[in-house]
């Protein structure tokens, strides 16, 4: 059982082999010895269950069916839209009237809304339309969405008795898209209970 326990518990006992993992559940198999195998020892082979991503539903529990089915129910309701090599399915585009505050969110660099998806393709695009990549969010902390995409990094700092957040935006931002940022700067005012000035850097 030497390599079964040190790939189980090495961590335990200071043996580690290759990139440290995070930890999952405690496994335990129930194994009837013999007195004798017990004393003068056996080697036995054994099987258990391990659980892996489907490579179809990414571990949420939607089947091929399910995802068919719900297609259907609301293909009158919904358009299609090809990013790369993926199609994606979304309801259909509002014309936004002119000024609107834009629905905007001030996100925090580890929100599941950003890391929780394996293709980030979709909320990137208009980052890589306006020539930036990932590698752009980087030096910020926190990340801007705006309309479900990601546009901007953002940070704050304390300035006396008040909060300075800095927005530096990745694509051009519109009027509706600053007074829907301005409009979560208020918001988030409002949760520290202190004054918020805002800045959009260049």
């Amino acid at each position: 059982f030497t390599d079964l326990f040190e790939s189980l518990f090495g961590d335990l006992f200071g043996k580690k082999k290759g990139a440290a993992k995070m930890p999952g559940r405690d496994l335990r198999y129930t194994l009837e010895l013999s007195f004798e195998e017990a004393a003068l020892g056996v080697e036995k082979t054994i099987k258990f269950p391990s659980p892996v991503e489907c490579a179809t539903c990414k571990g949420s529990g939607v089947t091929k069916a399910d995802a068919t089915r719900g297609l259907q129910a609301t293909a009158n309701k919904l358009q299609s839209t090809i990013i790369g090599e993926r199609t994606y399915f979304h309801p259909p585009a509002t014309r936004v009237a002119k000024g609107k505050p834009a629905l905007a969110r001030l996100l925090p660099s580890y929100d599941e809304y950003f890391i929780g998806l394996k293709d980030r393709t979709a909320m990137l695009s208009k980052l890589g339309a306006a020539g930036g990549t990932s590698a752009s969010i980087l030096p910020f902390r926190h990340v801007v969405a705006i309309d479900g995409h990601i546009v901007a990094g953002w940070d704050w700092r304390p300035k006396g008795n008040s909060v300075a957040v800095e927005v530096k935006a990745f694509a051009p931002l519109g009027k509706g898209d600053r007074l829907g940022i301005a409009g979560e700067v208020d918001r988030f005012s409002e949760f520290l209970r202190v004054p918020v000035s805002l800045e959009f850097m260049l």
